[in-house]
């Protein structure tokens, strides 16, 4: 299918609003579906998936669409889409083999197999407590907005970064000003899970002392410029990879 305007008010239409898709009663805003009776919390970037496929209303999304809309602006390995198609499914309860909800359509992608049906009249409940809200906090917003222009934003550790998958885990290469101490790997670990969906609580890493500074091969492909303050570590990321 074509990615147009109406997939993307679709998309967000979805996300501002409760749905159900048969038994499956999502609340995007909340990152929660709500399943046999069961109250599940799901990742954002696997809330994402569930949207752009509910949003495709019928039709398949091809890899390749997915990738691009879940991460419009990074390179990732094929195993990134996998691994959370793969939690999705398992949120879901979800046989590949017997699809309920989700078709894997080879060769091609992905397609939702439920109808979806806007729940209005929860969605006019929600609307009346936002006016409410909106009037209860303007005077805080206020408030927190004056601090927040007076306080400098911080400066993102690092702007270069490249994720592959091997077989021992997850291999990224970033640029970094300084040394590549505890509270920057923190950060790594938190971008590493955004755009992977892996669990940071679950991550390991260790730098690779035989390639402690990129080659220029390895810079350039990274995007590090030879004139550039960041420099280029080479780190292993460990984690459990899902079932």
């Amino acid at each position: 299918m074509q990615i147009t305007s109406e997939f993307q008010q679709q998309v967000k239409k979805l996300n501002q609003n409760l749905f159900c898709c048969g038994e499956l009663k999502v609340n995007a805003s909340q990152n929660r579906v709500f399943l046999q009776g069961d109250e599940l919390v799901l990742q954002p970037k696997v809330m994402q998936l569930l949207l752009f496929l509910c949003a495709a209303g019928g039709q398949t999304l091809s890899k390749q669409q997915l990738n691009q809309l879940l991460w419009p602006d990074t390179q990732v390995g094929a195993d990134s889409l996998a691994n959370t198609m793969a939690r999705l499914r398992k949120s879901l309860a979800e046989n590949s083999k017997q699809p309920v909800f989700i078709e894997t359509v080879q060769r091609k992608g992905y397609r939702w197999l439920i109808p979806v049906e806007v729940d209005s009249s929860l969605t006019s409940k929600n609307n009346r407590k936002q006016y409410l809200l909106i009037a209860t906090i303007v005077t805080s917003l206020c408030i927190l907005g004056y601090f927040a222009f007076q306080a400098k934003p911080e400066k993102f550790p690092f702007k270069d970064l490249k994720i592959e998958t091997t077989e021992k885990g997850l291999a990224v290469e970033v640029g970094v000003e300084g040394e590549m101490d505890g509270l920057q790997q923190d950060k790594v670990k938190q971008e590493v899970s955004r755009i992977t969906g892996h669990d940071p609580s679950q991550m390991i890493i260790t730098i690779d002392e035989d390639q402690a500074e990129c080659s220029d091969d390895t810079s350039e492909q990274a995007g590090l410029k030879s004139d550039a303050k960041e420099d280029c570590h080479i780190l292993k990321v460990k984690d459990e990879k899902p079932q």
